[in-house]
Order: structure tokens, then sequence, then C-alpha cells
């Protein structure tokens, strides 16, 4: 009897050894087991392709288009906008500002 509990415990773990179960990545984003055929790697980080989403407008990214803020994704857009030079517009200095007094 103690002879076949062992057996069926090493036919476990050669069983999972050769499936690489125990072993399979999970996504960053969701974190369910990424498969080969769905894999992508953006900064370093392992996704589903259907994961590689803007974490502010919910845009799906292609690697190269991805910009991050602690440890999120955002889109170029996103990005600028939530992270970008605040102020007055882009591209507007103070001296194209005017004060509104022409009278004078």
């Amino acid at each position: 009897p103690g002879f076949i509990i062992v057996f069926r415990l090493l036919q476990a773990v050669v069983s999972t050894q050769s499936t690489g179960i125990s072993n399979q990545e999970k996504c960053v984003r969701c974190e369910k087991t990424v498969y080969f055929a769905e894999r992508m790697v953006v900064l370093n980080k392992i996704f589903h392709k259907t994961c590689v989403k803007c974490k502010k407008c919910n845009k799906t990214m292609e690697p190269g288009s991805v910009t991050e803020h602690d440890d999120e994704i955002y889109c170029k857009n996103c990005y600028t906008r939530e992270f970008g030079p605040k102020g007055v517009g882009f591209g507007l200095s103070g001296a194209a500002m005017t004060t509104g007094n022409y009278a004078e």
C-alpha cells in the first residue's frame, strides 16, 4: 500500500513538470496565466495581447506606443494629459498673451 501512494505522488510530480503547469507566467494586468500564443512583453513585463491597454482611456496599444508611470501603462495622449506640462496651453508662451488694454 505504501508503494502505491509513493508511485502516485511521483506520477503527479512528473506530469506537472512535463506540462510546465507550475512554471506558467501570469499577466501583470489580469493576473491570469499567459500562454505563448497570447504573450506580449511590454516594458519588461508579461501581458496578454488584449491586456495591453491604457489605464486612463482603455485603448488597446502596440508595444512601441506605450508609456509608463508608477508601474501603469498609458497611451501617449493620456500620459501627456495626466503627467505632461500644466498651464495655459501647449505651445503658448506668456509673450503671446494680451491684457486687453488696446485703447492706450
